[in-house]
């Protein structure tokens, strides 16, 4: 390894420890582990009116969320060896945006399943 190559390896690592967190989280809310809370979740006055609808309603979300992770996992190590074996600062710049951007998108689709969820049970 070169010392070219460490820095991308030292940029890529947030966005996959990162995702990790965010896959836990969804590994969480699809198992029910995910209690009723104000600070993790979907939060929206529908998901908070009783404990099934906010399982119900993050059970439906899980699943967005756990792709949108692995997504973020995918491209961040992807941009991590791109970088590391090509030198390709652009393609790697393009898959470290990829691997937020991925993520965040089905965090939002996710979270708008489970509060129609949510909404559908009240």
């Amino acid at each position: 390894m070169d010392d070219s190559s460490t820095p991308w390896l030292l940029v890529a690592l947030p966005f996959v420890v990162l995702n990790v967190l965010y896959a836990v989280l969804a590994a969480c809310a699809w198992t029910g582990r995910l209690r009723k809370n104000r600070l993790l979740g979907i939060r929206t006055p529908s998901t908070l009116s009783s404990a099934e609808t906010w399982t119900r309603a993050h059970r439906v979300a899980a699943p967005w969320w756990a792709a949108g992770a692995a997504l973020g996992i995918a491209c961040a190590v992807t941009a991590a060896v791109a970088g590391w074996t090509l030198d390709a600062t652009t393609p790697t710049q393009i898959l470290l945006g990829l691997s937020f951007l991925c993520p965040f998108v089905m965090l939002i689709a996710g979270s708008i399943a489970g509060t129609r969820v949510a909404r559908s049970l009240r």
